[in-house]
């Protein structure tokens, strides 16, 4: 029997009810239980004015509750329950059981507890203050009219305090009980929900990792096949196909790696790595970068930038490439007619700090006033009709915009519609040396036709190396790439097929791939290591991986590779 009450009053207040309906649900509860006590205190004899107070708080909270049940009104019940109980019920109760002889005064905790338990923002504060103001104006009327209120018996007034401390007391407890239940519940959810970001998140970095392996293992292949082309003797038809293998393949590659970027940006494990680093270098790069982009397409490509700048300075040179290299490719890629500027202007803000400026201004599309909002949102194009030829993903300023942030930059845009934009980034970099650049002889403006020939940096025809690989197109790659080295290169497609390799031969290097089946590179490294009878426990092994890792080098060498 007791089980099977519980079990009703279990479902009565269901865990899946809004907080406060399930409140007043455990105030009608309390309120019935207590009416029910009280009762039965009056058949047994007591003074039946024990019920003047229990049989209308539970009226009250039934009828707030059938509100709250019936009509789904939670907010109209709470509020009901709050004025018939706050502004006349627990003050009639004072005033006509004895004030402060009796034990009527913890009933007013009672209606503060239901305030900060039912409400939240404007209407506490309105429920708070009506209710204090009607406390106030009851003390006041007991103060000042004693006459208004019956004399107390001593006795009752023990009793009837005793008895109301207990029911007040149970009524507060219980209703801290559920709300300390329904924390518990909702902490127990938030804690189920963190976990399962965070296994969405690890799946997520996995696919990263795989995904960059797959795709960037045939580009890389297409990007190594074609090198060899272009380091061959060959017509400037052949040599201007090959170019633009070469320029579509760092295009794929670029894209791939704005999303792996995003990915990183997004898990927080991408960093900002400042070194000091040589300003002029670093525009060299940009406009070798971009000037056969512009010269493809017959853009004017100019150039600002301030001889007075400082020649060394200490920051993330790569980030901040990554982010100017993007407005020059945009500023190329959405003007067909006209010029590319790039300017780069100082301005000290300390003795050894300036405020950087550079600036990219095309005479192309320009940006709509109100696509201007959109323009730094992952995967989202402006002027998606017009722009549908253009190649891109629109992560690049996302990304830029994100890493600016990070170095404690910004970026910012001015356009006008089909006349132009003008992209601006501004950063706080350290001068490592004042000394200013001068005027930058940028030899980059070189005719398609007057390639450089390819030349080999050394030759080691006594070197003997071994590329192990799961892919055959790979070895094949690498192979030719060492070619003109003379060095000796041996091949393994396993790591079974290594280790029976490093059995045989001694090998000055081992260039070992790290994602492959059965034994993977990490694994066969550590088995030649281990390789009793081995010729190359000491021979240097180098992981070759399409991975795109944070701290990738530190992993690798962690890991027991030596590079």
């Amino acid at each position: 029997m007791i089980k099977r009450i519980q079990g009703y009053i279990n479902r009565f207040l269901d865990e899946q009810l809004d907080f406060q309906e399930r409140i007043m649900r455990i105030v009608f509860l309390l309120a019935f239980a207590a009416a029910l006590i009280g009762t039965g205190r009056v058949l047994a004899g007591a003074d039946p004015d024990v019920l003047d107070s229990l049989i209308p708080l539970c009226v009250v909270s039934g009828l707030s509750l059938y509100i709250a049940v019936r009509y789904r009104k939670t907010r109209l019940a709470a509020w009901l329950l709050i004025i018939v109980s706050n502004l006349f019920l627990f003050p009639g109760i004072f005033l006509s059981s004895g004030g402060m002889d009796s034990g009527t005064p913890i009933w007013f905790v009672l209606g503060l507890v239901y305030i900060f338990l039912l409400f939240r923002g404007k209407d506490f504060w309105t429920a708070l203050l009506l209710t204090l103001a009607a406390y106030l104006a009851t003390y006041l009327i007991a103060y000042f009219r004693p006459d208004f209120m019956p004399e107390a018996e001593r006795a009752y007034s023990f009793i009837d305090s005793y008895v109301t401390l207990v029911c007040v007391s149970c009524f507060i407890g219980i209703m801290l009980k559920a709300q300390s239940k329904t924390y518990e519940r909702e902490k127990q959810v938030v804690e189920k929900q963190k976990e399962e970001i965070e296994q969405i998140a690890r799946s997520k970095d996995a696919f990263f990792a795989n995904m960059s392996h797959e795709i960037r293992t045939p580009i890389n292949t297409i990007i190594g096949l074609n090198e060899m082309i272009l380091r061959e003797d060959i017509s400037d038809e052949i040599a201007e196909n090959a170019i633009n293998i070469q320029n579509a393949s760092k295009m794929l590659l670029t894209t791939i790696n704005d999303i792996l970027d995003l990915s990183k940006l997004e898990s927080g494990k991408l960093e900002i790595l400042p070194r000091q680093y040589e300003i002029s270098s670093m525009f060299s790069d940009l406009v070798n970068l971009i000037w056969i982009r512009a010269h493809q397409k017959e853009l004017e490509f100019k150039m600002d930038i301030d001889p007075e700048l400082p020649s060394m300075l200490y920051g993330d040179e790569v980030r901040i490439k990554q982010v100017v290299s993007n407005m020059l490719t945009n500023a190329v890629k959405y003007t067909d007619a006209g010029s590319v500027t790039l300017t780069a202007k100082s301005e000290r803000v300390a003795p050894d700090v300036i405020l950087l400026r550079i600036s990219v201004e095309d005479t192309g599309q320009g940006i709509r006033k109100d696509s201007l909002e959109d323009l730094f949102s992952s995967f989202k194009r402006v002027d998606e009709k017009e722009n549908r030829n253009i190649e891109g993903t629109g992560l690049g300023l996302t990304i830029s915009k994100q890493l600016m942030e990070m170095m404690g930059g910004t970026i910012s845009v001015d356009s006008v519609y089909h006349k132009g934009s003008i992209f601006t980034i501004e950063l706080k970099q350290r001068i490592v040396n004042s000394r200013p650049i001068g005027v930058i002889n940028f030899a980059a403006q070189k005719q398609m036709s007057q390639r450089e020939r390819y030349k080999q940096s050394f030759i080691a025809p006594d070197a003997r190396i071994l590329v192990v690989d799961d892919n055959t197109m790979n070895l094949m790659v690498a192979v030719k790439l060492l070619r003109d080295t003379r060095v000796r290169v041996d091949t393994a497609e396993s790591g079974k097929e290594c280790l029976k390799k490093t059995g045989e031969t001694f090998y000055h290097a081992i260039l070992m791939d790290h994602m492959m089946p059965d034994m993977d590179g990490e694994a066969t490294m550590k088995a030649i290591r281990n390789q009793t009878r081995g010729f190359c426990q000491k021979t240097p092994v180098i992981a070759l991986t399409a991975n795109v890792m944070s701290h990738a080098e530190q992993v690798y060498q962690n890991m027991g590779f030596d590079g």
